[in-house]
């Protein structure tokens, strides 16, 4: 692709015998403007959203800005549609002859596409603005860049915020760039979100005191990883190439094949396993859980400040073949509008749990039969027969009143 960089278009022989031009099958271009909704003026349909216009930085190098020609103020389209990585103003993209919507009906069906160049020329993630790159001669030299795009008499009376990458966009140029190891595939985007596909390296196999990922502890080289993460907690001004950190990110998602990965847990309230913190009068678990970072095996970790599952038109279903367990510096709520139901081989209620509950109902059959049986009971008293004197009888059908008053109306056991 080197050699478009001095040839701004390419020449064949026409009928007449005469020099036709045409137009350079790959070229790189200036962003000009973009079509992001409705609201541009040169939206028609959803099919323009991403269109771009351009200035060929070669084949229209020194035309006026307002030049109508194939390439001065032209507009391209996506290459991809499926994934779409779309450039800011000023950003530079690699033109692509293709096909067009005339393909097929006439000889001249193919216009430029376009793929955007985002590591030119800059290196940055966040944006790689080049300023007057297709703009007239000269726009870029060190003394006239930005001038034409600003309305300004030279570089010199440009101020960094009269250079628009877009409507809205705002500059971060902090975000990190991931460290890449051998054989990853990653995606990143301007903002610092990411996705990394990569494998656990061995510390042993980094020489020369090269930088360790955090989380190649166990496994063999090669066993896979795939991290998901977007930002990461505090930004700074580092030059190093980032690693990922499940306790520095915003949010991330980690899953894991043999890693062990040393999450920071908001809650270590592992008691009812016999285990941080230990009750020794309490009952433990039968099954006690491997804790992180000790545990090596395929997983799934979630990390963020705040997480919500939710489930609009079904359920939610949480299945373990040991056990679940559930953790909270605060309280822990569980609200239904219809019955909660808890089976097991047996409810216990706190760690020291060993008696076992009253049935309810069971419960007030059983005092109602003895209030009756001591109401009729009849013992010779200094006033006569009966157990209590008088208004025993009265005192014995009160207390049988209030019996259905010690029956929880919520909670049932079986």
């Amino acid at each position: 692709m080197s050699g478009f960089d001095n040839q701004p278009f390419f020449s064949k022989k026409s009928k007449n015998n005469s020099m036709e031009k045409l137009w350079p099958a790959v070229q790189a271009a200036e962003v000009l403007d973009i079509i992001l909704d409705s609201n541009h003026p040169r939206y028609t349909d959803v099919n323009d959203i991403g269109k771009i216009k351009y200035r060929a930085i070669n084949s229209d190098y020194g035309k006026p800005l307002d030049s109508d020609d194939d390439g001065g103020g032209a507009w391209a389209k996506p290459l991809e549609l499926a994934f779409k990585q779309l450039p800011l103003i000023h950003e530079t993209v690699i033109l692509i002859k293709s096909m067009n919507s005339k393909t097929g009906e006439t000889p001249g069906g193919t216009s430029y596409s376009y793929l955007p160049m985002s590591a030119a020329p800059h290196a940055n993630l966040n944006y790689n603005p080049v300023p007057g790159a297709g703009s007239q001669k000269g726009s870029n030299a060190k003394v006239n860049q930005g001038k034409d795009f600003t309305g300004n008499k030279s570089k010199s009376d440009t101020e960094r915020q009269d250079l628009k990458w877009g409507e809205y966009f705002k500059e971060k140029p902090s975000i990190e760039r991931l460290r890449p190891f051998e054989g990853d595939s990653i995606i990143e985007s301007r903002w610092g979100t990411s996705i990394r596909m990569g494998s656990t390296i061995n510390d042993s196999d980094i020489k020369n005191g090269g930088t360790k990922t955090t989380w190649s502890a166990r496994g063999d080289n090669g066993d896979p990883i795939l991290i998901i993460r977007n930002g990461i907690s505090e930004e700074s001004e580092s030059t190093e190439a980032y690693i990922e950190n499940v306790d520095n990110e915003k949010t991330s998602i980690w899953l894991t094949s043999t890693q062990l990965v040393n999450i920071t847990l908001a809650s270590k309230r592992f008691g009812t396993y016999g285990i941080s913190p230990q009750r020794t009068n309490g009952w433990p678990s039968d099954y006690v859980p491997t804790l992180t970072p000790e545990y090596e095996g395929r997983q799934v970790i979630i990390n963020s400040g705040r997480i919500i599952l939710n489930a609009g038109d079904d359920s939610i279903f949480m299945s373990s073949k040991n056990s679940i367990g559930i953790m909270s510096e605060g309280s822990i709520h569980i609200d239904s509008k219809k019955p909660v139901v808890i089976e097991g081989e047996s409810v216990r209620i706190g760690m020291g749990a060993r008696q076992p509950a009253l049935l309810g109902q069971s419960t007030v059959d059983f005092l109602r039969e003895l209030l009756i049986y001591l109401q009729a009971l009849d013992i010779a008293t200094t006033v006569g027969p009966g157990l209590c004197g008088p208004g025993g009888n009265a005192n014995f059908s009160t207390l049988l009143n209030k019996l259905e008053d010690l029956k929880c109306t919520v909670a049932k056991v079986e």
